[in-house]
């Protein structure tokens, strides 16, 4: 079954400097998501909720759904964009919302420090600085304005199975 998302909320918590250390090491945790996402998670059963924390990287995702079980081909197309938005030069803590167009999924996500990371920002582990609230205007919720098209995950994007549905369909 093909399960339509559709990304409903945007919320950066706050942007992690310097840039390229801290989005290097989201684009190794993404990846590492994504690749559990579709491997040895792919054969076991679906979730209401999970977590999921690489202390390599210094991150936590949290994963819940309100409705139906969380399908574990949108966990690993869903990192697999954030990990584009790493790649960008966009490394945030946030908290994103998607829903299935049918109304049977809501899915709640957190990306967080994680263990001594959040103890230590200054450490060997996380060598980068957090700057509370990201950047101005970054709150990005359906029905606004996005003004950094092609930065972060569209809100009109839908999962087909195969990636994200562009269409708005």
């Amino acid at each position: 079954m093909v399960t339509k998302m559709q990304m409903m909320q945007f919320h950066t918590l706050a942007a992690l400097y310097p840039v390229q250390q801290a989005a290097a090491a989201l684009v190794g945790f993404y990846q590492n998501l994504a690749n559990a996402a579709m491997g040895e998670w792919s054969r076991t059963p679906r979730l209401m909720g999970f977590q999921f924390s690489d202390p390599r990287f210094g991150f936590s995702i949290y994963v819940s759904s309100l409705g139906d079980t969380i399908p574990w081909d949108v966990v690993a197309e869903m990192a697999l964009r954030l990990k584009e938005c790493a790649m960008r030069g966009l490394p945030y803590l946030l908290n994103l919302s998607y829903g299935s167009r049918d109304q049977r999924i809501l899915l709640q996500i957190a990306v967080r420090l994680f263990g001594a990371a959040v103890k230590e920002l200054t450490s060997d582990l996380v060598p980068w600085v957090v700057e509370p609230n990201g950047l101005p205007g970054d709150n990005l919720i359906s029905g606004e304005v996005d003004y950094r098209e092609g930065s972060v995950p569209s809100v009109e994007s839908g999962y087909t199975g195969t990636g994200f549905d562009q269409s708005g369909s």
